[in-house]
């Protein structure tokens, strides 16, 4: 399909420039999803889609000779009319004037429209605060982690998409001036979107939020890893004692020790570890298995001494 080889392209093309033979083999890609809009619907899928796909790779290959690439300007009724246009053409299937476009605003207008009309934002509303709170701690990738991690898959491929782009971008940014911060500040709003506009007060922590992102990325999505087997685990952990109330040991057991093996060794989790190695060995001892409440037992000093 369009979107997959789409996003397959931007990946291998996101470094370097590309030649107008190669750039034109890439604008032959065909949509087969045509009928279906491409601006304001929600993601879906596991692959970048069209249109952000085609923006980043343009913009990759303009880059080397565009100056002010990604820099706030005036409103440009030029620059919107081509635009306009250009997602005219896209939604009705059509990538050819893709070849014509001779100015990068107009793709990074594109792409800018497309991140502000998705339905529900790439970063999703319900984390806008909680992103912008956790600027505030001292480690906030481990906390930005913890909130990325529910989000939905085709919101992840597309944050990581973009977040490449930047890394890639920025490191030529001698040649255009889209250093991380200029990236930040352009498509940051985009990304977070709260309900309405930026408010003053937050856009300090809302670019602080996406300069993380784009730098410290692989931190941040290894604390969203990390984060997943954590909160599954505590889920486990609450199930068997709630099975345990109500009786059924046997089943208690199953849950409560899925959980423990989720838990081990993660941190900020000795308290509940601690709990687990106690109802985990009285669990045993009500099934009458003596040397496994024995070993649970064991285990129970090395988390009330916080040692997990």
């Amino acid at each position: 399909g369009m979107a997959n080889t789409a996003g397959a392209s931007a990946e291998s093309l996101l470094s370097g420039t590309r030649s107008a033979s190669e750039r034109a083999e890439l604008l032959k890609i065909k949509d087969n999803t045509a009928a279906k809009k491409k601006f304001g619907q929600r993601l879906e899928g596991e692959t970048v889609p069209q249109v952000p796909a085609l923006c980043t790779v343009l913009l990759s290959m303009f880059a080397p000779t565009s100056a002010g690439l990604f820099a706030q300007t005036e409103f440009d009724y030029d620059i919107a009319r081509q635009t306009l246009a250009l997602r005219e053409a896209l939604e009705a299937g059509d990538t050819s004037p893709l070849q014509q476009v001779s100015d990068h605003k107009v793709l990074t207008a594109l792409l800018l429209e497309y991140l502000s009309e998705l339905p529900e934002p790439l970063l999703l509303s319900r984390n806008y605060r909680v992103l912008l709170d956790a600027q505030r701690l001292e480690d906030p990738e481990e906390e930005m982690g913890a909130i990325l991690s529910d989000l939905p898959k085709a919101h992840t491929v597309l944050l990581r998409h973009l977040l490449t782009f930047c890394v890639t971008l920025s490191l030529t940014a001698g040649q255009h001036g889209a250093t991380v911060e200029t990236l930040a500040h352009a498509l940051g709003p985009a990304m977070m979107r709260a309900k309405g506009r930026v408010a003053d007060e937050d856009a300090p922590l809302l670019y602080a939020a996406v300069i993380r992102l784009i730098r410290n990325q692989t931190a941040i999505f290894q604390a969203a890893a990390e984060h997943i087997p954590k909160a599954e685990g505590e889920a486990l952990f609450l199930d068997g004692k709630l099975l345990l109330t109500s009786g059924e040991t046997e089943k208690a057991i199953e849950k409560l020790t899925k959980s423990y093996q989720l838990l081990k060794g993660k941190k900020k989790t000795d308290e509940t570890l601690r709990q687990l190695c106690g109802l985990l060995a009285v669990s045993h001892e009500l099934r009458g298995n003596a040397p496994e409440a024995e070993r649970y037992r064991l285990l129970l000093p090395t988390y009330i001494q916080g040692q997990a």
